[in-house]
């Protein structure tokens, strides 16, 4: 196997990626917030990234790096790194893969399909799907993953179940869930690194939802924690909605890609529950 170079290699996916490929693949790694701890790791700002990797050989950029920030200044850092990144993969001529999100959706019918419309609600969701549009007009091999609702072991807080879990364990007796009747795909962090990890082999060319395709509303994810907490608290519902979210996956079922692990168990293993 080649090279694989990973940005944004310290966040919560890239952190997991980088332990689940790590004994398979020769990693570089970049991060503009940290070293990590790795044979291998860039730490320059983007714009350096082609000067500080001539002579290196690549075969594919898994392109996690991203600012989530709500501004017209994020939006336009997110354009000039998917910019560079694109340059850099020409310079090695390698394959790119981008990690975008179903944010790029907005409100549509789900289950949402990669051919569907892509209408996002926020500069996030439009950030992401201009470097969708920029990476796959410029480039000839690259594969676009949507990633829906991320969860897993260790989350950091600013995600819904480590925050509700958070609530859960400091409240008194009772919480309310937002939006509660919202219906989310969540899909675990394991399924989504075996996910890049196929494409990292295959390279196979193309937009692919990443989800579970099992619809879950936020408060019955409340209320399955709550059950394996065995919290005594109430959980109430505000009984509003404003935004459903639910991958089609049927293109990732077709590459053989089926996602085995439950909500229900992958939070009782994060609980450490029997």
């Amino acid at each position: 196997m080649g090279r694989v170079f990973i940005t944004g290699a310290s966040g919560y996916l890239g952190s997991n990626l980088v332990r689940a490929i790590g004994k398979e693949h020769d990693l570089l790694l970049h991060s503009r917030n940290r070293a990590l701890n790795a044979a291998e790791c860039i730490t320059c700002p983007f714009d350096m990234l082609e000067k500080n990797l001539r002579g290196f050989s690549v075969d594919v950029i898994v392109h996690l790096a991203f600012n989530k920030g709500d501004s017209d200044e994020a939006r336009e850092d997110n354009r000039k790194t998917t910019d560079i990144i694109i340059r850099l993969s020409q310079q090695l001529n390698c394959h790119i893969i981008f990690i975008s999100s179903c944010a790029v959706y907005g409100r549509q019918t789900i289950p949402c399909k990669e051919d569907g419309s892509v209408v996002p609600l926020n500069i996030y969701g439009k950030s992401k799907l201009e470097a969708e549009n920029m990476i796959s007009e410029k480039m000839n091999s690259w594969s676009i993953l949507r990633v829906f609702n991320l969860y897993g072991r260790n989350q950091p807080n600013g995600f819904f179940i480590p925050d509700i879990m958070e609530k859960m364990i400091r409240a008194d007796d009772r919480i309310v869930i937002k939006n509660s009747l919202n219906v989310r795909d969540f899909v675990h962090v394991d399924f989504v690194c075996d996910c890049i990890r196929f494409f990292i082999r295959e390279k196979a060319v193309g937009i692919y939802n990443i989800g579970s395709g099992v619809p879950h509303t936020l408060v019955d994810v409340a209320n399955i924690i709550k059950r394996l907490l065995g919290a005594q608290l109430e959980i109430v519902s505000d009984g509003k909605k404003d935004l459903d979210s639910i991958a089609d996956i049927s293109r990732i079922n077709k590459l053989g890609l089926v996602n085995n692990i439950s909500l229900d168990s992958a939070i009782k293993d994060e609980l450490c529950v029997d």
